[in-house]
């Protein structure tokens, strides 16, 4: 009888030990650790993830596997105890763990996979390349939205034909969205009417807009000097360093998955490049293949964009310390000399 007692009292006390691991919340003991062991962390590194995240205030500190804001800063403070990109396998294996989750965490929102599903969500000042078929492509931004249409700047591009008009114009419509991806839609131009004394195009909504090159890592807008080489192929040394002056030209946004430049002339898609730079004391080096060319012919120059060879762990981790502004707790300085 005293046995079996016993026996009933243990099975309730490890029942309860369970649930009180288990918790009612979101978070608990054994939900966080299974969630770190899941996405690779071991128990170490899970404990001092949360530890860190003690450290900064959190009033649930196990919210940081949930949480992509919260994960970053934790991100920030084990950047700054490593050394970034300095050849520490072990280090360099680990930064890059965190940054692929702190990715997921963040583009597999809802948000981030549907996308904007009518062009009435289109915000204001958002850049737009319009195509008249037979004519060309010109550049305008949306200047209001409302139910009935969209207003837009007056397009500027090459110079129209006698006699064109806008009004009526069947025309395809394409646009990047910050941090999500590039859209395109075919419309019909309502009206062009003066808006406030200045000339712009009244166009039409629609809800059939397709989406495409889905953003799959942040990106940071910059004016860095770099140097541009070309390259006969991409495999092998396509992080090793250039010895002599490339071309010269400027980076002007870049992530981990390309990056696009301002050079001075034309270019063409399909080309084989490699660009380095400076970023602090980091010598970063990519190399991709050119996927689209804007070319000014007022200016002469070209913006081109290029899809970069996946990095190795140590560059990716290089080019997200910048992009993810680690370089304030890292070096204070995200401004390095020209390679």
């Amino acid at each position: 009888m005293y046995i079996i007692l016993i026996f009933i009292i243990a099975v309730l006390g490890i029942i309860s030990l369970i649930a009180l691991l288990m918790g009612s919340g979101r978070y608990s003991f054994i939900r966080y650790y299974a969630r770190g062991r899941g996405e690779g962390f071991s128990f170490g590194e899970a404990r001092e993830l949360k530890s860190i995240a003690g450290t900064l205030g959190f009033s649930e500190p196990a919210s940081i596997f949930w949480n992509a804001e919260e994960l970053e800063q934790v991100i920030k403070i084990v950047a700054a105890r490593g050394n970034v990109g300095e050849g520490d396998r072990e280090f360099d294996s680990y930064l890059d763990r965190l940054f692929q989750f702190r990715k997921k965490l963040e583009y597999e929102q809802p948000g981030h996979k549907y996308g904007l599903g009518s062009t009435k969500m289109i915000s204001r000042n958002q850049r737009l390349r319009i195509l008249v078929r037979g004519v060309g492509v010109f550049n305008s931004s949306v200047v209001d939205n409302n139910d009935r249409f969209m207003v837009c700047s007056f397009p500027i591009g090459i110079r129209l034909p006698k006699g064109f008009s806008w009004q009526g114009k069947h025309v395809s419509v394409y646009f990047w969205k910050r941090e999500d991806a590039g859209y395109v839609y075919d419309t019909f131009v309502i009206d062009e009417i003066q808006t406030k004394g200045i000339p712009t195009l009244h166009l039409a909504h629609t809800e059939a807009m397709f989406r495409t090159q889905k953003r799959k890592s942040r990106r940071i807008v910059s004016k860095i000097p770099a140097y541009l080489y070309l390259v006969n192929r991409l495999e092998g040394a396509f992080e090793k360093p250039e010895r002599s002056p490339g071309m010269k030209c400027v980076i002007q946004d870049v992530s981990e998955d390309g990056f696009s430049l301002l050079i001075g002339g034309k270019a063409r898609e399909g080309l084989l490049v490699k660009a380095q730079f400076y970023v602090g004391e980091d010598h970063i080096v990519m190399s991709g293949t050119v996927r689209a060319v804007d070319f000014s012919s007022d200016k002469n120059h070209s913006v081109i964009h290029v899809e970069a060879v996946k990095p190795s762990p140590r560059m990716s981790n290089l080019i997200r310390t910048f992009v993810y502004d680690l370089y304030s707790e890292k070096t204070g300085d995200a401004d390095g000399p020209f390679a």
